[in-house]
């Protein structure tokens, strides 16, 4: 790996424990099919969540996922909402980063 790879890395890895629950990392690396989180409100679940679904479909492409929540009718304006927000940062970020 180059000088600039791995500060690259370091970057998104800095970025990552910045904006995830430090509850939830160690399940960023599970590759399993499936992921349940538990936590009191504003724990962090749907923002990890969001990012690991983000990470894995730019990591592993092909792949589907399912969001879901206990109540259904918040998917849209929580979720939903998450995701599209994530991709907008990360495109952000991914910006800056090739700047």
């Amino acid at each position: 790996m180059t000088t600039d790879e791995l500060a690259r890395l370091a970057v998104w890895y800095n970025h990552l424990r910045d904006t995830s629950n430090d509850t939830f990392m160690p399940l960023f690396s599970c590759e399993s099919r499936y992921l349940v989180l538990k936590g009191g409100g504003g724990s962090g679940k749907s923002i990890f969540a969001g990012r690991k679904v983000l990470e894995r479909c730019v990591s592993e492409p092909g792949h589907r996922f399912l969001v879901c929540r206990k109540v259904a009718r918040t998917l849209r304006e929580s979720c939903f909402a998450q995701l599209r927000g994530q991709i907008s940062r990360s495109e952000e970020h991914t910006s800056e980063l090739q700047s």
